[in-house]
């Protein structure tokens, strides 16, 4: 399972050079909470532009000739410059391309030529984006720093910050941060909806801000606590949205059975498909659920997915990995932590020690869902709580096939794949035993390719990339190292011959267990977490001797224990499967039938729902 303590620790550093950064900006934007005017005008936002070293806005329709950007700057100059004009089309931007604002820009009144109509058009499209959206929801030294920045009090300092940094940090356009501004400015409600979802003082103050019966208290609070007198809070009307808090919640107390989850939603790993694997099987035992992301910083793919839930219900369930303090997810995700919530954490681990470091994890904790009885020891060995095994839930989604040269592969080979993150450890994933397995299986001139997918870090990890790059061209392997859609590597996955994984140590074994989904023969170190779905019918085990290690592998320590695969049997077994193919076939046929049954999404959500109704019938009893 991908792991994100490398980029935890990057994320350290990164929050204390932040800590500066807010006195930093403190200064050049005084006042933080100054007043601002309710409405905005071209002269304004030029005055912003220039001051951030950008161009001014035109109102010369040829700009929108140029490109998409110039469209988009074009258009947010003309509503900027006229009061009539915002007036006339209040919702111009939200609307989006169809909305009657485009359509007007569209119909000959902006005295577009055909191709600055199409850049308008290709404009609306692209800033229904989420990007500079997202900032806000990621950056929690930005939210400190900016308490009110998607409000009126505060979008202009706010819209400073995206125009000095938004680049840089987060490769957000000048026109998008000018676009999101002006979708800010009309829909005050809208910012003060979304900045109570991730401010935790707001949350507690007035639990319920978001329902129909709380949303006047919400106003009142934050009228008072910011001292804005302004009619545009007056007026602020309570946004809506798919399935009401109303549905939910009552006076800050929850209406109905349901789940909190939180994890690594938008980031694009092994976590992110735990995550929505648990929120999947969870849904399909009829439990109701209020996601919550934890932004990652790294790697995230913000999408429209509703990862803004608040922990609304009794229970919250943290699926991460054992690297994050709960009280750290709650930070990052701008979420209060309710009184009187059973927390559960499924964490991910691939040792068969957990770390001094990590020995008050759980304290926030109430109980430990271990997703394979390898990590349920360690976790037992660990903490003081009730540790259960919970065999997480795998289905594949549907994707499209797609032939081997789109891999840069050739037809007519035999294929071994390997899928594997750097972040993971390159020691514990071990490609560099299966190459040498690979070498000693086969000779050059053999119809037979290794292919490596590996996610590319290479600004991290240059030393052991050029040992990798290495190893890998005196096998004549193939290394993928782009970064892959969810569908690719399903689909590089689908057109391999077999998988194989000479991992020292598993928490799980999540790329096994989709090559075994997809009827593929897989060859696997027979030790840890994958064992809880292999077996000498429905895959290759390889021999092992246990092993200490003999130093320091960040994060496990020297003196923990992991397996050291006999690269020997494992290249018999890589023979056996290419020389004896019908019953590499049926072996991966056989696995995909138990995995498909094992591991099902309804199964999954089965054994969560019985554990649930026990803590819910515990939490009931006077004594609790």
């Amino acid at each position: 399972m991908t792991r994100l303590r490398r980029l935890s620790a990057a994320l350290d550093k990164f929050a204390a050079a932040h800590r500066m950064f807010r006195v930093t900006v403190r200064k050049a934007f005084k006042p933080v909470l100054g007043r601002s005017p309710d409405s905005i005008n071209l002269k304004m936002l030029n005055q912003r532009l220039v001051g951030a070293g950008h161009d001014p806005l035109s109102l010369d329709a040829g700009e929108a000739d140029r490109d998409v950007a110039s469209a988009a700057r074009f258009v947010v100059a003309r509503l900027a410059s006229s009061d009539s004009l915002r007036a006339r089309f209040p919702d111009a931007l939200g609307a989006g391309p169809g909305g009657r604002f485009a359509k007007w820009l569209g119909g000959g009144k902006a005295r577009l030529s055909k191709a600055g109509i199409e850049n308008v058009r290709r404009a609306f499209a692209k800033a229904s984006g989420p990007a500079a959206r997202y900032v806000y929801q990621l950056r929690y030294d930005v939210r400190e720093t900016f308490p009110l920045g998607l409000t009126p009090r505060q979008r202009l300092d706010f819209l400073s910050w995206l125009l000095i940094h938004g680049q840089s940090d987060h490769g957000i356009g000048v026109d998008e941060a000018l676009w999101y501004f002006m979708e800010l400015c009309e829909n005050p409600a809208q910012g003060l909806a979304t900045t109570f979802l991730f401010r935790p003082a707001w949350q507690a103050a007035v639990p319920d801000g978001l329902t129909t019966f709380g949303w006047q208290r919400l106003k009142q609070w934050v009228g008072s606590t910011y001292d804005i007198k302004a009619s545009w809070l007056r007026r602020a009307v309570l946004p809506q949205r798919p399935g009401s808090w109303d549905e939910v919640l009552r006076e800050g107390e929850p209406r109905r059975s349901g789940v909190n989850l939180m994890g690594y939603f938008l980031y694009l790993s092994g976590l992110q498909q735990a995550v929505r694997s648990t929120s999947a099987a969870l849904s399909s035992s009829g439990e109701g659920i209020s996601c919550r992301n934890i932004p990652a910083q790294f790697r995230e793919a913000p999408d429209a997915a509703d990862c803004g839930g608040l922990e609304t219900f009794d229970v919250t369930i943290l699926n991460t990995g054992i690297d994050i303090t709960p009280e750290e997810a709650y930070r990052r995700s701008g979420l209060h932590a309710r009184q009187g919530v059973h927390r559960v954490a499924i964490w991910w681990w691939e040792m068969e020690q957990i770390p001094d470091r990590y020995s008050r994890n759980a304290d926030l904790i109430d109980e430990i869902w271990a997703p394979t009885e390898f990590i349920a020891g360690a976790m037992r060995a660990r903490y003081p709580k009730p540790v259960f095994a919970m065999l997480p839930g795998i289905e594949l989604p549907s994707f499209e096939a797609l032939p081997r040269s789109h891999f840069g592969l050739r037809d007519g080979r035999f294929v071994f794949s390997f899928i594997f993150d750097m972040n993971s450890t390159m020691l514990r994933k071990n490609p560099l035993g299966l190459i040498k397995a690979f070498r000693k299986a086969f000779a050059p001139e053999e119809p037979v390719d290794l292919v490596l997918k590996v996610t590319p870090q290479t600004s991290f990890y240059r030393d052991i990339w050029d040992q990798l790059r290495g190893e890998a061209a005196k096998a004549k392997a193939i290394l993928l190292d782009r970064v892959f859609t969810r569908q690719e590597i399903l689909a590089l996955l689908s057109t391999s011959d077999a998988y194989a994984s000479l991992h020292r140590s598993e928490g799980f074994g999540l790329t096994c267990a989709e090559a075994m989904l997809l009827g593929k023969p897989t060859i696997a170190t027979a030790y840890s977490g994958n064992m809880d779905f292999m077996s000498a019918d429905n895959s290759y085990l390889v021999r092992y001797d246990r092993a200490a290690l003999t130093e320091d592998a960040d994060p496990y320590p020297r003196g923990a224990i992991w397996a050291e695969p006999d690269l020997d049997h494992a290249a018999s077994l890589m023979r056996a499967v290419y020389e004896n193919r019908e019953e590499a076939r049926r072996r991966g046929q056989r696995a995909r039938l138990e995995l498909e049954a094992k591991l099902s999404i309804r199964e999954s959500g089965r054994r969560m729902s019985e554990r649930l109704a026990q803590i819910r019938a515990m939490t009931a009893t006077p004594e609790r």
